[in-house]
């Protein structure tokens, strides 16, 4: 508005009068439209991983692998960092 010659505190008074039109607005309700959808589909992936390792488990007949041992976790955690200190290089 101000480039159309509006005044500063003219074109804060139209926007006080109307604050649901503004960019502000627009920017909180995109934001929140999107992190409904993003989360809608965080629930329904993780909805159909469980289904699936529930299918693969009573397909092959197999048990389900609880525990993890030491070694194993101290493996994935080496690989996290070596792949985290690639990234920063």
């Amino acid at each position: 508005m101000t480039q159309a010659g509006v005044p500063f505190f003219q074109a804060v008074q139209l926007a006080a009068r109307h604050p649901f039109r503004g960019a502000g607005f627009a920017g909180l309700r995109k934001g929140i439209i999107r992190g409904i959808n993003w989360g809608g589909l965080a629930f329904f992936m993780r909805v159909f991983e469980w289904a699936y390792r529930k299918y693969i488990l009573v397909r092959t007949g197999r048990k389900r692998q609880v525990s993890w041992n030491r070694d194993e976790l101290e493996t994935q955690t080496q690989f996290v960092r070596t792949v985290s200190q690639q990234a920063e290089t």
